[in-house]
């Protein structure tokens, strides 16, 4: 039974804006060397460890003003993004979804908002994490919405055949690499969730997506910027669209 409890979806956006920073600095730190998602936060200027009270997701942010305590340095405003955006994506879920699939569900959203970082700040895509995604995506679709093996498996499998086939063709022509390494693995691991009819969808809706923001970078005079487009951006703005369709 879906649930309308104003105190329910209050929670559950406290706890999508919790989920949020704590992988918004996970996304930072994977790439760092000596620094691991379990040392403390601390401030990137004067290396003080922040307390409790500048942790507190969205209100810390608001309070500070977008600044550490020391006011030396700038916090950046993707936290405070990534908490709303992801306490909100809670929210909607939570409001049209029974619980059993709301807590599925936030889990897809969270990994989404998790590759959508790491691909924005490294261009990298995080293999365990994508891993993870597509058995629980694969448990989804296939145990607990009772759908076909095979859907999730088509999905998964189309997933990664169609962008390694496409980079496989542009690399025997151009000499070089057309996607990142690890964006077969991703569409591979959405399609766990989606089944393979919606794994096209979203690769088409994903690089129109890529399109128009090429465009924007040319009229904004930054087309330099056009050859280290990461797909995995697109693939997971595209996926909530797809999958509501």
């Amino acid at each position: 039974m879906i649930n309308h409890n104003y105190f329910y979806l209050f929670i559950s956006f406290l706890l999508g804006s919790a989920i949020a920073s704590f992988l918004y600095a996970w996304a930072m730190r994977i790439c760092q060397t000596g620094e691991t998602i379990l040392d403390p936060s601390k401030c990137r200027f004067c290396e003080k460890k922040l307390s409790p009270l500048e942790l507190i997701p969205i209100l810390s942010w608001l309070i500070q003003r977008g600044r550490c305590y020391c006011q030396k340095h700038r916090l950046s405003s993707g936290y405070f993004i990534s908490e709303i955006v992801l306490g909100s994506a809670f929210v909607t879920i939570g409001y049209n979804y029974p619980m059993q699939d709301a807590l599925f569900l936030s889990f897809f959203a969270s990994a989404l908002l998790f590759f959508f970082l790491t691909d924005a700040m490294h261009q990298v895509l995080y293999l365990p994490m994508m891993v993870i995604n597509g058995i629980v995506g694969f448990f989804y679709l296939s145990y607990y919405q009772h759908q076909s093996i095979a859907i999730s498996l088509g999905g998964i499998f189309l997933g990664f055949a169609v962008l390694y086939s496409i980079n496989f063709i542009y690399l025997k022509i151009k000499q070089r690499q057309g996607f990142g390494s690890g964006d077969k693995f991703l569409l591979a691991s959405i399609g766990a969730w989606l089944g393979p009819m919606k794994v096209i969808k979203l690769l088409f809706l994903a690089s129109w997506l890529g399109v128009i923001y090429a465009l924007f970078l040319m009229y904004k005079g930054r087309a330099n910027l056009l050859t280290k487009l990461p797909l995995g951006l697109f693939l997971s703005l595209a996926t909530p669209i797809i999958y509501l369709t």
